[in-house]
């Protein structure tokens, strides 16, 4: 919009935030392809190495390792004349879980002003789905000096669960062992769902019922024998638990709570620290707005529910700000469509109305 001739002139203030007396860790970047630079140089040389960028965090599928670097500064003021271990991992965005031994991989370097730490994981088994990269740094007493990590997703189709895999294990005389009844069984392992991987899930909803018992029973005990490697019983009682209190609290005669938007949130996130809620608004739907302080490596995230049928209890996720869930900018205008159906799709805010208002309910919580 602007020619050579007429030049257009910005300037702002802008503050480094760079603490002297503490370890901190720089963004991870994540690239593309990582090769040993050549003469002359090119616009990707860092560190003596051409590193592609990898635009919009998504690795596809063809693609078999990740490479990342990220700088660690002020080691060598908490650890002087002294190395320090940076460990760095995968892990799973639902549940932090580390998705196959191999999604990690550690190394030493001296302790000094600014350390970078360039490395690549192995990708080939990592199945699609949502990822965090760890980068972590440690003193020799294993002091954890800093952390960062960094949000990427994955397309992977052809990676599934093979059952095979569980085989190894010893149900014996264990909890899942005295689960006689296979509907039961059945049941218990659909309640998984909402806090299992995109490969679990995958499982439930194409092959779980052409599976024998016993096969069945090692995922299962596999399953929480990942999750609690000391008590996957209790840990599994624990979450029955969860799973009768939103059956109870958000289910209905046609589903049950934890296949409910509300009951998945609650299974995955834990309870909301608040819960705004609105039945009677005259222009909107019924909706809930439930905020929660910390939500995994998130601060102040909120999930906006809403229920369009105005007569069952299940209601279903319009909007939420938490990174890899449904978002929606025109969730504003949806959720007022009770009273004016037909709306301007260039419009992203709802007129202002007498007796309530989705926009400021979601912004101050009332």
């Amino acid at each position: 919009m602007n020619t050579p001739e007429q030049p257009v002139n910005y300037s702002d203030m802008i503050v480094l935030s760079y603490p002297d007396d503490k370890v901190s860790f720089s963004d991870i970047s994540l690239y593309r392809s990582a090769m040993i630079a050549q003469a002359g140089g090119s616009l990707f040389d860092k560190y003596g190495f051409s590193l592609e960028p990898l635009f919009y965090g998504f690795v596809p599928e063809s693609m078999f390792t990740l490479p990342f670097s990220c700088e660690i500064y002020n080691t060598d003021k908490l650890v002087k004349d002294e190395k320090i271990l940076i460990h760095s991992r995968i892990t799973c965005f639902e549940n932090n879980l580390i998705p196959y031994p191999e999604a990690s991989f550690s190394t030493v370097a001296k302790a000094k002003p600014v350390v970078v730490a360039l490395g690549q994981i192995g990708i080939s088994k990592l199945p699609s789905g949502n990822y965090n990269l760890v980068v972590e740094a440690y003193s020799k007493d294993s002091l954890l000096l800093a952390t960062n990590s960094r949000f990427f997703q994955r397309s992977n189709p052809g990676i599934t669960l093979n059952l095979s895999d569980f085989n190894s294990f010893d149900i014996k005389n264990s909890f899942v062992d005295q689960i006689k009844d296979t509907v039961k069984l059945l049941e218990y392992v659909r309640f998984l769902y909402p806090i299992s991987t995109p490969v679990e899930r995958e499982f439930y909803q194409i092959r779980m019922g052409r599976i024998p018992a016993e096969s069945l029973k090692k995922f299962f005990y596999a399953f929480w024998l990942k999750r609690d490697p000391n008590n996957p019983e209790n840990a599994w009682n624990e979450y029955l638990a969860k799973v009768n209190h939103v059956n109870r609290e958000f289910g209905c005669k046609l589903v049950q709570g934890y296949r409910t938007d509300r009951g998945r949130v609650f299974l995955q996130y834990g309870p909301p620290d608040n819960i705004f809620e609105s039945p009677y608004d005259s222009h909107s739907y019924p909706y809930e707005i439930w905020h929660y302080y910390h939500c995994v490596d998130q601060s102040n995230v909120k999930f906006i529910f809403w229920n369009t049928d105005l007569v069952s209890n299940d209601y279903q996720l319009l909007h939420s700000d938490k990174r890899g869930e449904e978002h929606d900018p025109f969730w504003k205008i949806k959720v007022t469509l009770r009273k004016v159906p037909i709306w301007n799709p260039d419009e992203r805010e709802p007129e202002e109305y007498f007796g309530g208002n989705p926009k400021y309910d979601w912004r101050y919580h009332r």
